[in-house]
């Protein structure tokens, strides 16, 4: 088995997790950037003394960085993170063929996984896909046919909340290393002028995460988080407010909505079911289920905060228009 481990929580719990299962000859590969490397080999070295056991891993860094002798340069720079999934995956594939394994673990909740869209300004790819079930589906069958050989590319969290994924970090002396984990879609070029965190606080990456982990009760044991979206004055940044005003609106519709009128106005979650064998419970029910326990959390913090901003009308009047019981 070959896992990603990036240095994020879900990552980190999947090699947790994975290593409770007791799979054999587990092999850990990272790609760093910055400081990232010393935090991933910490936490690699707290999964080897808390199981008492050594892992393989080895860390790679790809950089666009432009290279006068270099003899293929690059004639443009991508500035953007669209393809660092593509080339994660690719390394651990050829880690996997290298070592005669066959299954390779890409590790994301199910809220970021499957990443419905919060507003019609994320629809498209406005929104990033880097562990949706259809991405890994057709990564698992072009490497197939790269290398003439069967591979299982899997997401063992698409189905669990990263609230889950700390409580099952609370269920082994691994919790306190919480903190050292990086969830930020800034991390590292945003995060390096806050001297004392790796999180902005407001990208949604770092609100699922702060939710989860009160959720999970390990508040206490996560980084702190530079803007406190829960608690924003009147004069707040607007690129500080239109996450969690998008998010709030979102969970709202979570939680008052029938799974159908969901659907309807969140088609994206039909795309749950690829590749899944769902037995009595299809993964369309299972996604909702999902995101129905993150809505619930989130607006339970929201409710804590009596300032927290409401969502703007203007925003989302193309959304509230399409619910079916007004057309």
């Amino acid at each position: 088995l070959c896992l990603l481990v990036l240095g994020g929580l879900d990552s980190f719990a999947g090699a947790v997790h994975l290593i409770k299962q007791k799979r054999r000859r587990p092999l850990f590969a990272s790609h760093y950037v910055s400081s990232l490397k010393s935090l991933q080999s910490n936490l690699i070295e707290g999964i080897e003394k808390e199981f008492d056991r050594e892992v393989e891993h080895f860390q790679y860094r790809v950089t666009s960085r432009k290279n006068k002798h270099t003899r293929f340069p690059f004639k443009n720079q991508e500035s953007s993170h669209r393809a660092r999934s593509f080339m994660f995956l690719s390394y651990a594939a050829v880690a996997a063929a290298t070592r005669g394994l066959s299954d390779i673990y890409i590790c994301e909740n199910g809220v970021l996984s499957l990443n419905v869209p919060i507003s019609d300004a994320r629809k498209g790819t406005r929104s990033t896909r880097h562990a949706h079930p259809l991405f890994l589906q057709y990564f698992n069958q072009f490497i197939n046919a790269l290398y003439g050989r069967t591979f299982s590319v899997q997401n063992p969290f698409q189905f669990w909340t990263k609230g889950r994924e700390a409580k099952l970090l609370e269920k082994t002396g691994l919790y306190p290393l919480i903190k050292d984990t990086v969830t930020c879609w800034g991390y590292p070029n945003q995060t390096l002028q806050y001297p004392n965190s790796n999180h902005c606080g407001y990208c949604i990456p770092c609100i699922v995460r702060r939710v989860s982990v009160k959720a999970a009760g390990l508040a206490a044991y996560d980084d702190q988080y530079v803007v406190d979206v829960f608690n924003l004055n009147g004069d707040a940044k607007e690129k500080h407010t239109r996450n969690i005003e998008d998010l709030i609106y979102f969970c709202r519709s979570f939680m008052t909505l029938s799974n159908t009128e969901l659907i309807y106005r969140y088609p994206e979650l039909v795309m749950a079911d690829i590749g899944t064998n769902n037995g009595s419970e299809d993964g369309i029910s299972k996604a909702i289920s999902v995101y129905r326990k993150f809505a619930k959390q989130v607006l339970a913090v929201a409710d804590d905060r009596h300032d927290v901003p409401l969502p703007l009308a203007s925003s989302h009047a193309n959304l509230t228009s399409l619910h079916p019981s007004q057309n």
